[in-house]
């Protein structure tokens, strides 16, 4: 997936820990509906609300455990023991791999989808319907960069979920923000014939840099 970037509609997105590191100590997660539990080649029925620990399935013979659901529009969320929610939920499914310092989380989705979760963490959903668009397309333009360059392919993953590119699934999906990723579905900045890599910030003295820079 990360060798052919142009056929790619899909993003996998490396879910940090709450202090902001890769690895998880042991990742928790349950879903709200029934799904697949993969252990390497095997394939396990998920009921839902069933918690899913990662130790107990990844031993010497599997090196990862995929979580996907029955219906694409019901999440994932990580966990406590008692399958109480810690995070928002997730579209798409789970991967977990381990690693001699934890566990890694990869999440992966439709790009769109993403898009769900990318643009209300990023921008207001109270602002007005033209700034959510622009910043449709702008997380649209930054993430398809992201998925040529294939910074996390160690981890199987192009992105992560935090300021490091483009804060993902911190704020709950909102009816305003879906409505901008839908009406600018597909589109992306483009400079020179090729698509931009376009920044964006929070805060600012009031001027940018030029190109150069």
């Amino acid at each position: 997936i990360l060798k052919e970037p142009a056929a790619i509609e899909n993003i996998r997105v490396l879910l940090l820990n709450p202090e902001g590191n890769i690895c998880h100590g042991d990742p928790l997660l349950v879903a709200d509906v029934d799904g697949t539990i993969t252990i390497g080649k095997k394939e396990k029925k998920l009921k839902a609300g069933k918690v899913i620990k990662a130790a107990k399935y990844l031993g010497k013979k599997a090196d990862y455990v995929k979580v996907s659901l029955n219906d694409e529009n019901r999440r994932i969320y990580f966990s406590d023991e008692r399958g109480n929610h810690t995070s928002l939920g997730y579209r798409g499914t789970m991967e977990i791999r381990k690693y001699p310092e934890g566990y890694g989380v990869v999440n992966e989705l439709s790009l769109e989808k993403y898009l769900y979760g990318v643009v209300p963490s990023e921008m207001p959903a109270s602002y007005e319907r033209a700034a959510l668009c622009t910043q449709a397309v702008c997380a649209r333009s930054y993430a398809c960069i992201h998925l040529m360059r294939g910074d996390y392919a160690a981890f199987g993953a192009h992105v992560d979920d935090s300021t490091n590119y483009q804060v993902y699934n911190k704020q709950s999906e909102d009816e305003n923000t879906t409505l901008a990723v839908d009406d600018t579905i597909g589109e992306v900045v483009k400079y020179q014939g090729e698509v931009a890599e376009t920044y964006f910030f929070s805060t600012s003295c009031g001027y940018t840099a030029d190109m150069g820079v």
